[in-house]
């Protein structure tokens, strides 16, 4: 069967816009209010369990195998605050906060690493606070945005906690990276519905992590990937030619020529734009992530009444800025509420 690289997003700088609104406090309660969209605690019921989701917690011999909810307070009984975020993380999105496996991954630039699974609990209380308002922010976006979740998956994801460490096993040294990674290497998502593969690893450490904001648009980068490849490798057949062009044009690490063309600010520490890192699988996904991304804050930007990110909307740059983004709107969203271009 097809296996996928690993597709991360890397610990590196970035420059996050700033929400006047939203706390950056890296240890506090967090909680996104989206413009005037009020969301209800009682969500749909999540999805119907596949044993992947329930994989990803500690098995009991008091649950049942695929009941999320009693996993849940049996793996998070030491902690009530980090269990009943847990709780409200699955019943507000369905979403599963588990952990990913122990082993050794071969990180590309990062090097080799060792990844070891974690609850987010106690000093990790924290990230589950932020994911939890990150789903959140989403459900209330995706509501009123009415984007089809038959052509684009937020919720019901399985969240694989980690830390990782590097060097060796007696001397090892805590990583910040990556700060999350989804697929790896599970099969190539065959529909919107394939649970094997809508899995998200998130490292307690992760130094794109620190914020809700990070948090926020970390998730929605790797959630991407998983979309994109539900779409039969979307990115690749689709803006494989302009991505070709602008890098054939520019270089991969010439910042000053490819500036117009990334579509965020996100830097791998010493190289270039994450979207255009060469040595990092297949980089034009890396770009058709960012691409997402950028589409989700211009979107949450105009829906809170606020200003673009950069000030200036991503569509109206060079011509393959526009072409990339009819194309991600089409295929994914069926929605552009960002003003024409001048």
């Amino acid at each position: 069967m097809m296996k996928w690289p690993w597709i991360f997003l890397v610990a590196c700088s970035h420059s996050q816009t700033p929400t006047p609104t939203a706390s950056t406090s890296a240890s506090a309660s967090v909680s996104v209010p989206v413009s005037s969209v009020s969301v209800s605690t009682s969500a749909p019921d999540p999805a119907p369990v596949h044993l992947e989701r329930a994989f990803a917690l500690p098995k009991s011999s008091d649950c049942k195998e695929t009941d999320i909810r009693c996993l849940l307070e049996h793996a998070y009984a030491s902690d009530e605050k980090s269990k009943a975020l847990a709780l409200e993380l699955f019943d507000i999105a369905g979403g599963v906060a588990g952990t990913d496996h122990d082993f050794t991954m071969e990180g590309g630039f990062r090097g080799t690493l060792h990844i070891t699974p974690a609850l987010p609990i106690g000093d990790g209380r924290a990230q589950l606070e932020r994911v939890v308002a990150a789903a959140r922010d989403f459900e209330a976006f995706f509501a009123k945005n009415k984007v089809d979740p038959e052509k684009y998956r937020w919720r019901d994801l399985t969240f694989r906690f980690f830390r990782s460490s590097s060097g060796p096993r007696n001397k090892e040294v805590e990583r910040t990276t990556p700060s999350a990674y989804a697929i790896g290497p599970r099969p190539m998502p065959k529909s919107i519905d394939d649970d094997v593969s809508f899995s998200l690893a998130y490292n307690l450490k992760g130094s794109l992590l620190t914020s809700e904001n990070g948090v926020r648009e970390t998730i929605f980068h790797e959630v991407f990937h998983m979309n994109d490849a539900a779409h039969g490798d979307w990115s690749p057949r689709v803006l494989g030619a302009d991505y070709d062009a602008i890098v054939k044009k520019c270089g991969a690490m010439n910042v000053a020529c490819l500036t117009p063309y990334a579509p965020n600010d996100t830097m791998v520490r010493g190289g270039t734009f994450y979207a255009f890192e060469p040595n990092n699988g297949l980089p034009v996904r890396e770009y058709a992530a960012e691409l997402a991304l950028r589409w989700y804050k211009e979107h949450r930007a105009i829906m809170r009444h606020e200003q673009l990110p950069t000030g200036k909307a991503f569509k109206c740059g060079p011509p393959e800025n526009r072409r990339s983004w009819d194309a991600i709107v089409k295929e994914f969203f069926a929605l552009d509420l960002v003003p024409p271009c001048p």
